[in-house]
């Protein structure tokens, strides 16, 4: 399965993490992920994406390599 989540470095050199599908700045909750570290982007993203594909295994997506 494709990442859903991507970090993102913006011109301010904070990072932020992009939601690929919706073509915008992720949210967790009511909270935009960005004008975060590089660490805590990192972080973030590579949780987002680990829910994502949870939820997308219990819905029966097949996972694609």
């Amino acid at each position: 399965m494709a990442k859903r989540f991507e970090v993102i470095v913006q011109p301010s050199n904070d990072y932020m993490v992009w939601d690929i599908n919706l073509k915008e700045p992720a949210m967790f909750g009511d909270r935009i992920l960005d004008g975060m570290s590089e660490v805590e982007a990192s972080a973030a993203c590579e949780i987002m994406n680990e829910v994502h594909r949870r939820q997308m295994q219990k819905r029966g997506v097949r996972q694609t390599l």
